[in-house]
């Protein structure tokens, strides 16, 4: 599994609060303040990837036989991990979270930071939206903070 990240370097100062929307998919993850998207990160796990027609779907052993449909499963969630640790890492600092997209990711990204002991504490938000181009990402974000009466 491949994670890149692409960057444009922001910085908070002391005084302002740092506030972040994660907009997630399966794809990609970008991290977003109130004024642009800071980060984006691709990720290219693939849930169905290409099986080699040689290969055997099982092994066999004596009079047993063993799926490799397990290590696969095992796979695909360890780089789903891999991928959402990353986002983590790359947002770590924060006073006020939003956390939206379309599917189910938002939620496991959300659980994975409830079992960070640094950041479980703070206010995280979890929303449902739509795909959207970039300025309406950094215009939700904007009109999410403002409606909840944090000084953007």
């Amino acid at each position: 599994m491949r994670v890149i990240i692409l960057s444009v370097n922001y910085q908070t100062t002391t005084t302002m609060k740092a506030l972040i929307g994660i907009w997630i998919d399966k794809s990609k993850a970008q991290i977003i303040t109130p004024k642009k998207i800071s980060k984006t990160i691709l990720s290219e796990f693939d849930p169905k990837p290409r099986i080699d027609p040689q290969k055997r779907e099982f092994g066999r052993f004596g009079k047993q036989f063993i799926s490799t449909e397990n290590s696969d499963q095992n796979r695909f969630k360890q780089q789903e991990v891999n991928f959402l640790k990353t986002i983590i890492a790359s947002s770590k600092h924060f006073d006020s979270l939003l956390i939206f997209g379309p599917a189910y990711m938002k939620n496991r990204l959300h659980k994975l930071i409830q079992k960070d002991n640094l950041l479980k504490n703070k206010p995280i938000e979890i929303l449902t939206a739509e795909k959207m181009t970039d300025n309406q990402l950094v215009a939700f974000v904007k009109k999410h903070f403002n409606n909840h009466e944090i000084k953007v």
